[in-house]
């Protein structure tokens, strides 16, 4: 019975957790801070995947295709970073980096569409995050990456696959 048991555990817990299966394993916590505008935020994602899973590559320029391991689409590359959010107009948001470290050494960043859940609202209702896809270019000067466009809801948006 006992070995039946142990078998049971070892198989369950090595299965593979199927993508989407936790909303919540993508979350933008946020961080108290004095700055008079806008908001800080500690991310934690997932983008990205092996270069097995893109043989061909990945990333498409005019040079040619290309695989940065952890960027771009995919569930297996955890990231972390603080993401500074600051208004811009008619609810869209810009999110830079704050550090330069964040997410990838590169020079740039293939961001996939992400909704991470910040947690529940004054009201009670949930609140997430919305980072449209997009690549990014490490600035020259602050060595940061800033994402646009982006948006808060009350639901999900994107699928974060």
């Amino acid at each position: 019975m006992m070995t039946l048991c142990m078998t049971f555990l070892l198989f369950t817990a090595c299965e593979k957790r199927q993508a989407g299966e936790n909303l919540y394993d993508h979350t933008a916590q946020l961080i108290p801070d004095n700055r008079k505008t806008g908001s800080l935020y500690s991310i934690n994602t997932s983008c990205g995947h092996t270069a097995s899973q893109c043989p061909n590559g990945c990333i498409h320029t005019p040079s040619g295709s290309f695989h940065v391991d952890c960027q771009g689409w995919g569930n297996t590359c955890a990231k972390v970073a603080s993401l500074y959010v600051v208004s811009v107009s008619g609810g869209l948001y810009t999110a830079t980096t704050q550090d330069s470290t964040d997410l990838t050494s590169e020079e740039f960043f293939n961001m996939p569409a992400r909704s991470l859940y910040t947690g529940l609202d004054n009201s009670g209702a949930p609140r997430w995050l919305n980072i449209p896809a997009q690549f990014s270019i490490r600035d020259s000067v602050t060595r940061l990456f800033t994402f646009n466009g982006v948006y808060f809801t009350q639901q999900q948006v994107y699928k974060n696959q």
